[in-house]
């Protein structure tokens, strides 16, 4: 909305809470818009679902830890990955190891 076109200089949005007559104007959230933005978000889990969860997760540690007793990561080609995910988060950016 333009409110007015003269030469003193680029044209300027309303400031809210301020009419066009350069009054205050008392701009209150109502209580209950207030109390609902403080409420936090809050997921629970079933207990069959932490059950699961609990269980794939002992599935893939035991899968590490087979791949670890294999030497699966003394291989060069997976030192380099390593290295470069590592670098990668903590420069945030692509850097290649060779």
């Amino acid at each position: 909305m333009v409110e007015r076109i003269s030469s003193s200089g680029p044209l300027q949005p309303p400031k809210v809470g301020v009419n066009p007559k350069n009054k205050k104007v008392s701009v209150e959230e109502p209580a209950s818009e207030v109390q609902a933005r403080q409420q936090e978000d809050i997921l629970e889990l079933s207990k069959e679902a932490q059950k699961v969860q609990e269980s794939q997760s002992t599935e893939r540690l035991r899968q590490i830890q087979s791949q670890v007793n294999a030497g699966f990561y003394n291989r060069p080609e997976i030192i380099r990955e390593t290295a470069s995910r590592i670098l990668r988060l903590v420069f945030k950016r692509d850097i290649s190891v060779k």
